[in-house]
């Protein structure tokens, strides 16, 4: 399916968007993909981006959120946040991407560390007509390209781009899609949270006041769309290995984690890490 327009801006170019923190928190490695929700509303479903992003801290989420046995991969772990996950390897070719449309995400960082730039093959396979639409989602509106020949940012390097920052854009949504909003915009940028607190709102008659409100499973009514992943994570792999909890969750908060995931480890014990018993707790207590 293809993607007409975002912000008004039509697809008919390379679209550049914004978002410093795919780089991460100032807290460490979290947050990056706190835009896929706003992109997925507007019929963006494929990106690539590092692997390690599905996983960072454990050895066991990256398998685990995926499914499928070769790329594309099917991120499906809550409902809202459904995207196709294509890899690339260091030796993969312009010549084997092919799409409708892609969406990467990349830092400088990425980029410079790379043996092969990435971001350089998407746009080659784009120029060649192998993608009809391609969105890049860096860190900085100075990205440079990994091209000693090029000391400018991207957006002035390739023809066709047109760019605009995400910031701006989430703020704008949550003001004018929503019908109200209860968690600051310091706090998180991520419509999905946004969403589950007026879940929490609507549900719990009370307002949260932080992302951790949503994750605090033993108060939290189970409509709320935040037991989605609860139940995801209840699981023996999770017993065995708690650093699940940070790596399944850490991609789409931006803050620091650790109470969110105190509030998951200490209910899934109470249901023993088995998603079934959660199942049940849900049916009997949904309206």
């Amino acid at each position: 399916m293809g993607v007409d327009e975002i912000e008004g801006i039509k697809t008919d170019s390379i679209i550049v968007m914004t978002d410093p923190m795919a780089a991460g928190g100032n807290r460490g490695n979290m947050g990056w993909l706190r835009s896929l929700p706003f992109l997925t509303r507007q019929g963006v479903f494929d990106y690539t981006f590092p692997n390690s992003w599905l996983g960072y801290g454990s050895s066991v989420t990256f398998d685990e959120v995926l499914t499928g046995e070769e790329s594309p991969f099917e991120y499906t772990v809550v409902p809202g946040i459904e995207f196709g996950y294509h890899l690339y390897g260091t030796d993969s070719a312009w010549a084997e991407i092919s799409a409708q449309h892609l969406c990467q995400y990349t830092t400088q960082k990425v980029e410079n560390k790379g043996k092969s730039s990435t971001t350089q093959k998407l746009i080659r396979a784009y120029n060649e007509g192998q993608l009809e639409e391609l969105f890049l989602v860096v860190d900085s509106g100075d990205f440079q390209l990994d091209d000693a020949d090029r000391q400018k940012p991207l957006t002035e390097t390739i023809e066709d781009v047109a760019e605009f920052g995400y910031e701006g854009a989430a703020t704008y949504y949550v003001r004018n899609e929503l019908p109200t909003h209860y968690l600051s915009f310091e706090e998180t940028l991520n419509i999905w949270l946004h969403e589950a607190a007026i879940e929490y709102a609507t549900k719990m008659e009370q307002e949260p006041t932080r992302i951790a409100d949503l994750f605090e499973f033993s108060v939290v009514h189970p409509d709320v769309r935040t037991w989605d992943f609860f139940e995801f994570l209840a699981t023996k792999l999770t017993q065995d290995d708690t650093d699940h909890i940070q790596a399944t969750i850490r991609p789409w908060v931006e803050k620091d984690i650790t109470l969110i995931r105190d509030h998951i480890l200490n209910e899934l014990q109470k249901f023993d890490f088995d998603a079934e018993q959660v199942r049940s707790h849900r049916r009997a207590n949904s309206e």
